[in-house]
């Protein structure tokens, strides 16, 4: 299934010195009750029922009410089907309302006709018509890492994703960012989704973002009036000036040529 789509990936990074926020959640297929309230957040812009599917392999849909009525969940390929509905409360008040697909009726490239009504009534609460790859949810990019190239005002990312994900075998990802302030301290996060070829682009669902990291942005030796000296042609004693920067730690890194 992996083979037909391909990843993208969404750096977002600010200077340590600025405001800079963001708010990590992780979604978890087993709906954990400590983590429900903030699951749901991460669909909170997408149409009712809302579904994702982690591997191609599995499909969950739900939606929130703010009562606790039963609703009666169809879904149709071929024939048209009730789905065994499971309810849990938010940690709000809310209740949802979680439909997960029966292995034998996850088909891909097919579309799945959804239909929520109200048991009591009959009456149509939503309809909607979806595609399980078209709702690939991954999780978020691991061990992201800032490096040095060796070159002021630049930084090398390099992230891996999961392993059902590899494209030829490569979970390294590497990206260079340049142009960047030398001496500010970058922290960074990214977040990925699928890429269906020959579909839009913006096909699945974005991740969560990673953890953050930091580093500062390597500087030039002229940025901080960098000098260096020896007296015995033994040992090398640099010093700089260290109020151009306030409130960091300085780093020198040197190479040798052969």
């Amino acid at each position: 299934m992996a083979s037909c789509c391909r990843l993208s990936s969404s750096l977002s990074w600010c200077m340590r010195s600025r405001s800079c926020s963001s708010s990590l959640r992780r979604l978890a297929v087993t709906w954990r009750s400590n983590k429900r309230g903030r699951d749901v957040l991460l669909f909170k812009d997408e149409i009712d029922p809302k579904c994702f599917s982690r591997t191609e392999y599995d499909f969950t849909c739900f939606f929130e009410t703010a009562d606790n009525k039963t609703y009666d969940f169809f879904y149709k390929t071929d024939e048209e089907k009730r789905c065994d509905v499971s309810v849990q409360r938010t940690f709000k008040g809310s209740f949802l309302h979680i439909c997960i697909f029966p292995p034998e009726d996850i088909y891909m490239f097919v579309l799945t006709h959804l239909r929520v009504v109200e048991a009591g009534t009959n009456a149509t609460l939503y309809t909607r018509s979806v595609s399980v790859e078209d709702q690939v949810l991954l999780d978020p990019p691991t061990n992201v890492s800032l490096c040095h190239t060796g070159l002021p005002g630049q930084l090398q990312v390099t992230w891996h994703v999961d392993k059902a994900w590899e494209s030829k075998g490569e979970r390294q990802r590497v990206q260079t960012l340049t142009s960047l302030i030398p001496g500010e301290v970058l922290e960074l996060q990214m977040r990925i989704h699928i890429i269906k070829y020959g579909l839009d682009e913006t096909s699945g669902h974005w991740s969560h973002w990673s953890q953050p990291v930091a580093t500062m942005v390597p500087q030039s030796a002229g940025d901080i009036s960098l000098e260096c000296y020896t007296s015995d042609l033994q040992n090398i004693t640099c010093q700089w000036h260290e109020n151009i920067y306030e409130d960091v730690i300085y780093k020198l890194f040197y190479r040798l040529d052969p």
